[in-house]
């Protein structure tokens, strides 16, 4: 006879992928938002996405959405070094 195997309560920090987020560019998707190329790992960073919900899902425990997105905009604590580069930014900002 088969042994019968209960199954193990996960533990806090094999949770902790519920906190993160991946956001894919290239072939086939969204080109990479301005911005992309100066991120650094462990920066601060503010991620507006624009899109449509496309499913729903609610639970005793846990809760997700899932969005296609349309547009996505970085916004970091980096401050224009120059008045042309942050008139740069304003003019690049009026175009879209």
């Amino acid at each position: 006879m088969a042994k019968s195997t209960k199954a193990q309560p996960v533990d806090a920090f094999e949770k902790e992928w519920r906190r993160k987020v991946s956001f894919n560019f290239g072939k086939g998707g969204m080109q990479e938002p301005e911005g992309f190329k100066d991120l650094s790992v462990d920066q601060e960073v503010t991620v507006l996405v624009t899109g449509k919900v496309t499913s729903i899902r609610s639970e005793t425990e846990t809760s997700q959405f899932d969005l296609h997105m349309e547009k996505i905009e970085l916004q970091t604590g980096k401050k224009p070094g120059t008045m042309g580069e942050a008139l740069k930014n304003v003019m690049a900002k009026r175009r879209r």
